[in-house]
């Protein structure tokens, strides 16, 4: 198994030098690595779960002074890079959104089912897609019998299988039918990945 120091991870998610420390205290509270102070790597795949567990646990918001404004009132905040930052990296994730909402209006579509992501990406998504896409969310924090997920992919009108994201297979099995011309595979785990990918998948379809 490739491993990494915890430090590039960190630093390639863009989190600052400074809050580091409290990034990895938030990982062993977690339990996503262990407590031991001479620990010096992680595994490469544990990558979605460190930076689900960091976006679960903290606001993130770069050094801009309108993001560390809006960050104030969050009960816990941790400082990073401006392409990792939820406040004013969002500008980004709206417009991808829109683009990807036209492509589906365009298409005659409207209904998207989302398997993974996290808590706080359900609820960027939700706040900024336009009212013409109808977003639902299935993720693996909460035990579901087989006709939960049965019902939601019939629901659906394109299904977007986050794989960049904590996905587990008996999760994600429900949903990747070989020959389903409704589905695509998203690989990478930002909201504007997420709506490139499906953008594109839609206007192919079209």
């Amino acid at each position: 198994m490739d491993n990494v120091p915890l430090s590039d991870m960190l630093a390639e998610m863009g989190v600052a030098p400074e809050s580091r420390q409290a990034a990895r205290e938030a990982l062993v509270e977690a339990r996503v690595i262990s407590g031991r102070p001479n620990r010096a790597g992680i595994a490469v795949s544990k990558q979605g779960a460190v930076r689900a567990t960091l976006e679960t646990a903290f606001l993130l918001h770069c050094r801009n002074g309108d993001c560390r404004r809006t960050a104030a009132g969050a009960s816990a905040t941790l400082l990073v890079e401006q392409f990792a930052c939820n406040v004013c990296g969002g500008s980004a994730d709206r417009r991808a959104l829109g683009q990807m909402a036209q492509a589906m209006e365009r298409a005659g579509l409207s209904r998207l089912l989302i398997v993974g992501g996290t808590e706080v990406k359900t609820r960027q998504i939700r706040a900024n897609s336009p009212a013409s896409v109808e977003c639902r969310f299935v993720d693996s924090v909460v035990a579901r019998d087989a006709r939960y997920f049965r019902d939601h992919k019939r629901w659906a009108e394109v299904i977007a299988i986050w794989g960049g994201t904590p996905l587990p297979h008996k999760v994600s099995r429900h949903f990747d039918a070989k020959g389903d011309s409704r589905v695509v595979t998203v690989r990478g785990t930002g909201i504007a990945t997420l709506a490139e990918a499906v953008r594109r998948h839609v206007q192919r379809s079209d």
